[in-house]
């Protein structure tokens, strides 16, 4: 679970700080900044009925891992495509923030869900598990802005690296292949 947590986190972690720039240097939205909150707005509120509705059917039917498994592919596809097309037409982007939205509503409601069912000894240390628990969710947030940045910042300003010529905003597929490892 904790592993899970980890990695999930860090995949949003490795997209989400570099967006407005995504926006400015792909989409060229004419005000990338609010083009980007907006799109963040998206995922979001495309979040909220799937953490509910799937909350509850993990709830009554007792299952987890079939929501975390199709929650999880709907989001790695986004990415992906995002990581193949580099789309640059603003209503495509949004429409993926939403599917993405989707996909992450449903994860993290059915996440912690899965993470209190699976607590070792709910009575003597619930509190220190659900600690550690969450530092694998706030942990990829420091790091992987720290370790991205500079690759993005190096592959987006670089005609080529070790004298093979790239392409044009090659730091990003490269954020978005990280991500969806």
């Amino acid at each position: 679970m904790i592993t899970t947590r980890f990695f999930q986190t860090l995949g949003i972690f490795t997209i989400l700080p570099f967006v407005t720039f995504y926006f400015q240097d792909v989409v060229r939205a004419s005000n990338f900044g609010a083009a980007s909150a907006l799109w963040q707005l998206v995922v979001l509120a495309g979040g909220l009925l799937p953490a509910l509705a799937c909350g509850y059917l993990s709830d009554r039917t007792g299952r987890r891992k079939i929501f975390v498994y199709l929650s999880s592919g709907l989001q790695g596809m986004v990415v992906a495509v995002l990581l193949f097309t580099l789309v640059s037409d603003l209503p495509t982007v949004y429409l993926l923030g939403l599917a993405f939205g989707i996909g992450y509503g449903a994860y993290s409601a059915v996440d912690w869900a899965l993470a209190c069912d699976v607590l070792p000894d709910r009575e003597r240390s619930a509190s220190r598990d659900m600690a550690i628990f969450h530092i694998a969710y706030t942990l990829p947030q420091v790091f992987a802005p720290a370790l991205l940045g500079p690759i993005l910042y190096y592959l987006n300003h670089s005609r080529s690296v070790a004298g093979l010529a790239i392409s044009p905003h090659t730091g990003y597929r490269a954020v978005f292949a990280s991500a969806t490892l």
